[in-house]
């Protein structure tokens, strides 16, 4: 009798464990399961292209607004390597880092 009333608690326990286990899981034999399966793979690749998308023009518009952040950082570039030449070299002019060097050569 024992082992009848062991036997009985243990096959319980596992209908409540499969039974938990069964409501946990979606059912798919409903009859629009399979339509609704569709949809949402087809929802998932429209966002999917969608992101895609988005991703390319926030790309595009960071390496656009990158290239106009660098142009200002040229032009301060050229003013610096111009500074210390007097006037146009390329007529004769002399360079200022050129002329103080012959001053303390001179003196």
């Amino acid at each position: 009798r024992a082992k009848a009333l062991a036997r009985a608690r243990e096959r319980a326990r596992t209908a409540a464990a499969q039974a938990a286990a069964a409501e946990a899981r979606p059912r798919a034999n409903q009859a629009d399961s399979m339509l609704l399966d569709e949809a949402r793979a087809q929802v998932a690749a429209a966002r999917t292209a969608e992101v895609k998308a988005d991703a390319t023009v926030d790309a595009q518009r960071t390496i656009e607004a990158s290239v106009r952040a660098h142009a200002p950082v040229d032009s301060t570039a050229d003013r610096l390597r111009s500074m210390g030449v007097i006037g146009d070299t390329a007529e004769g002019m002399p360079d200022l880092d050129a002329v103080l060097r012959r001053r303390r050569a001179a003196g």
